[in-house]
């Protein structure tokens, strides 16, 4: 098939057999940047017509690596082999040359790299909507906020209301600024994205992050139901977004709530075997239980999805939590063979195998102690590792996980100063949680600290009765 240069809505020049195909392309992408469950089908469609077309095909190699666990890993190695051995006879620009090499360092494991070339290419072509979002996920999954501030920042004043993804870069700029602590700049961004385009799954859940940091419980719910409707149709993202509804109701006690959410939605495509949706289900049963509730046998859906990915070395982030199911179920023969595998991935000189390295065979290890109520080993560990629990990546709100876990484990038996000093620690930096008072108030000798006692029971009493509705 015979390739020609087309150039996209975007100003973007494309190695393809037609226009047309072109135009398709752009289809895909904009069904990918909005989470629409179409996406395969349009690529699938768009490959049947431009096999050839290398932006099609390298596309189809993220989209595979996105899945994010071992049973597509073979798929996405073999699509990069091919496009890149096929693209040494074709005419590319250096743009696609660039998309190609991306995904080479992507399968191989260096995430460095394959955010070095996507970042090469924006500094060149910064709206290229595809290499934006695709760094924008990997500087996510550094843990490291900044930077993907830093990377929209760069390229935004070259966006414009009439390029047609402009709000779901709007939407990208909200959550970066939101996990660089900008909270007033990411809620405007975001507040824009979701009114150029309601169905924004991506910007209305940046939007929900900044009240879920500035413990905005009432208007967290309000936020994500007054938008539910239009951005309930898209794919499995949609139950990270009622995650987040259902963070905002567990600060309120409303356990029920929680419970119907986590059933009728978070978990009821689990099936489906997505990693996000078990990260989801697994976070929310441990915060569950950390505000002792009893989750009653939900843990054994996790961990048969869990005990598939046993080999799996994409995101360590994903892997921990696949292992909080399997020590919550108690599998022996599974939590062993994980934490092998866990740690050869460690010695591996992968991006991915440095972190494992450096905090994710540590904090994997504290899973496994915490569990089996070894408390001071478990917040040894957690602590240990504290500073560099953000290299899994992860939102912030999503690593907060192992901050409750870590104030768990250090006050569970003796009371110990730190353990206080932690609990004093999160109170002042969430005055609005009601778990983080009541933890501190635990830590406290109504006696020989009766000053900060009395204040702790008075906030508590101030915070129960604002959630009373």
């Amino acid at each position: 098939m015979s390739l020609q240069k087309f150039e996209c809505s975007h100003g973007l020049q494309f190695s393809a057999p037609s226009s047309e195909a072109v135009r398709r392309f752009d289809e895909v992408v904009t069904a990918y940047l909005g989470f629409k469950r179409d996406i395969g089908e349009k690529l699938k469609s768009l490959l049947a017509e431009a096999p050839d077309m290398p932006m099609a095909v390298c596309l189809r190699g993220y989209l595979t690596k996105l899945v994010g666990n071992s049973f597509t890993d073979d798929k996405a190695r073999s699509v990069s082999d091919t496009l890149t051995a096929t693209s040494q006879t074709q005419n590319i620009t250096s743009r696609e040359q660039n998309h190609i090499m991306a995904l080479a360092s992507w399968v191989n494991g260096d995430l460095d790299q394959a955010t070095n070339y996507w970042e090469t290419i924006l500094t060149e072509h910064p709206t290229d909507s595809l290499a934006l979002r695709l760094v924008h996920h990997l500087h996510f999954y550094s843990g490291q906020g900044s930077r993907m501030r830093d990377s929209i920042d760069r390229v935004f004043p070259k966006w414009h209301a009439q390029l047609p993804h402009y709000g779901f870069v709007l939407g990208m700029n909200a959550f970066s600024h939101e996990e660089a602590g900008n909270y007033s700049q990411a809620e405007q961004f975001g507040r824009e994205a979701v009114a150029i385009n309601p169905a924004d799954a991506w910007s209305t859940h940046a939007v929900a992050h900044v009240y879920e940091m500035n413990g905005m419980l009432t208007e967290g719910i309000d936020w994500i139901s007054a938008n539910q409707k239009a951005w309930n149709d898209v794919n499995n993202f949609r139950f990270h977004v009622y995650w987040h509804k259902s963070l905002f109701h567990l600060e309120r006690t409303e356990y029920d709530e929680v419970l119907k959410l986590y059933d009728d939605v978070i978990a009821s495509d689990l099936d489906a075997d997505f990693s996000l949706d078990v990260c989801n289900a697994a976070s929310l049963l441990l915060r569950l239980e950390l505000h002792d509730l009893d989750v009653e046998d939900r843990w054994e859906r996790l961990a048969d999805v869990s005990r598939k990915h046993l080999d799996d070395r994409d995101m360590i982030f994903t892997t921990l939590h696949y292992l909080m199911a399997l020590v919550a179920s108690q599998d022996q023969e599974a939590i062993d063979a994980m934490l092998s595998n866990i740690r050869n991935w460690s010695k591996e000189d992968t991006t991915q195998g440095r972190i494992c390295a450096e905090v994710g065979l540590g904090l994997a290890e504290a899973l496994v102690s915490l569990r089996a109520a070894r408390y001071e080993e478990a917040s040894a560990a957690l602590m240990a590792h504290r500073k560099n629990t953000y290299k899994i990546g992860g939102s912030i709100a999503q690593r907060d996980l192992f901050e409750m876990l870590l104030l768990h484990s250090a006050t569970k038996g003796e009371i110990t100063d730190w353990g206080t000093d932690l609990a004093k620690q999160r109170k002042d930096n969430q005055p609005n949680s009601l778990w983080s008072w009541r933890t501190y108030a635990y830590c406290l000798d109504p006696d020989a600290d009766s000053s900060a006692y009395t204040e702790a029971q008075r906030n508590i009493d101030i915070i129960k009765k604002s959630l009373v509705h």
